[in-house]
């Protein structure tokens, strides 16, 4: 009786794992609508976390790439400045070294500046040696315009020294001067006196054909052999209004030349940059009564470093530029930036704008004064792109959702049947063990009491 109770209850066991391992194959779970949009609603919140995350990875690389971008601009900034500075150096150096250079300046020079007695200071000058200055004036300009047809600059011109200071404390002068559209002759009447001096000058305007002309008569008075007595007994002032040239109404802005090959200087007008170089010749020193070397002449350029420059190489950068003397913005490609603070590195803000920039001081070989260059990124820009960035990556990870999104479902929808029926099938399993367990309790009870019985009954008969 105990094999066949036994047998029985086991088999109850088996059945009821078979019937469960059915149920679980049988069993699926429908998702209502709540559930299904609860599922989507993860998927979007999930879309935007990773879009957030990425977008603020991003955007930190960005900045971190912005400031390297900053400093390798910054060094090419640099070293087309200093090739711009280098460029007019040689220019002017090549000019100098030319063919009758020292001997053209010397003549030029000695006519108004060079005297053998200090009472000769004053004195006026006749025409014959007003004629041999225009001869050289007139060779020097055409020399000027060749060079100014060479190399963008706004001034170029030639500025005299006295002979071994022979006029002792004169300052050097302009000869002629090529500045933007005007062309300036000046001289002295007389000899060693500044206050004596008389500028003519030729305006330059746009198609000019006169201006055509007025270099052709300069070439030719430049290239002219010797000196014609008819030429040279002619007022100086008559012989520059055969060139077409008006005396000036207004003073000169006579440039301090100095020892200086470069400086930087930061008038009104905005950042200028200027180049010199001097021309030596043998001349007679009263001091020694020989020939000596000494200064007769400067050739000078200048070029203004300026919106147009900084714009022009902001093209080919791709980024905007600023030129800032004593911390001050001077020159910019960004023009409401001029006249603002500019510090060494960080953030610089107008009233229209906020900008990050880098600014390093300019070193070179050359003296730039307290000249610095800096590197701008506008923050519309930088902000327009991290939005653009940010936008990007939202509608990619939201489309590679939705097209994952059925294949994510499904498996959603699959594990979420598993674990519902295995739910189940393990309280049903808990109900049939309990149920079986109840039966087991009773069937030993069951067999305890029919022992029981038995051997209440053998006892019974063995007393008999």
């Amino acid at each position: 009786m105990d094999d066949a109770v036994t047998s029985k209850y086991s088999q109850d066991v088996f059945d009821a794992e078979d019937s469960q391992e059915t149920h679980l194959e049988k069993f699926e779970l429908h998702l209502g609508p709540r559930s299904i949009c609860f599922f989507y609603s993860v998927l979007l919140i999930l879309s935007l976390m990773i879009a957030l995350s990425t977008g603020y990875t991003a955007q930190k690389n960005l900045k971190a790439n912005i400031q390297e971008d900053h400093e390798v601009v910054a060094k090419v900034f640099h070293a087309r400045l200093e090739d711009l500075i280098d460029g007019y150096r040689k220019s002017l150096i090549e000019m100098r070294n030319g063919s009758r250079i020292s001997e053209n300046s010397l003549e030029l020079s000695s006519v108004p500046l060079f005297v053998f007695r200090t009472k000769q200071i004053g004195k006026e000058i006749d025409e014959y040696d007003q004629g041999i200055y225009f001869n050289k004036q007139a060779w020097f300009a055409y020399l000027l315009y060749q060079a100014k047809t060479r190399v963008d600059v706004e001034y170029i011109a030639v500025y005299l020294h006295s002979p071994h200071s022979a006029v002792e404390g004169i300052a050097p002068f302009p000869a002629i001067e090529f500045e933007n559209d005007i062309v300036r002759m000046n001289y002295l009447t007389n000899k060693g006196d500044l206050d004596t001096l008389i500028s003519y000058e030729f305006k330059i305007d746009e198609n000019n054909d006169q201006y055509d002309v007025f270099i052709e008569k300069i070439y030719n008075i430049a290239s002219a052999e010797g000196y014609n007595e008819t030429v040279l007994s002619k007022n100086l002032g008559v012989r520059y209004q055969e060139l077409g040239m008006t005396e000036a109404k207004s003073g000169l802005n006579m440039r301090q030349i100095d020892d200086r090959e470069v400086v930087v200087e930061n008038p009104e007008d905005g950042l200028s940059l200027r180049i010199t170089t001097q021309v030596t010749a043998e001349a007679f020193s009263m001091a020694t009564r020989t020939n000596e070397s000494t200064t007769v002449a400067t050739l000078v350029l200048e070029k203004k470093l300026n919106e147009a420059l900084l714009v022009d190489w902001k093209n080919t950068l791709n980024r905007d530029l600023a030129l800032a003397f004593d911390n001050q913005v001077s020159s910019s490609s960004v023009p409401s930036l001029v006249g603002y603070e500019l510090n060494d590195s960080g953030n610089k803000e107008t009233e229209e704008e906020h900008y990050y920039s880098l600014t390093v001081p300019f070193s070179s070989a050359f003296d730039a004064g307290s000249m610095k260059l800096s590197v701008l990124s506008s923050s519309k820009k930088i902000s327009a792109l991290l939005n653009s960035l940010y936008f990007s990556i939202l509608i990619s990870t939201s489309i590679i959702f939705l097209v994952m999104s059925p294949f994510i479902f499904y498996l959603f929808r699959s594990y979420m049947n598993k674990i519902r029926a295995r739910n189940v099938i393990m309280e049903e399993k808990n109900q049939r063990l309990s149920s079986v367990m109840s039966n087991i309790q009773q069937g030993i009870f069951s067999i305890l009491s029919n022992l029981t019985i038995e051997k209440h009954h053998s006892l019974h008969l063995k007393e008999l």
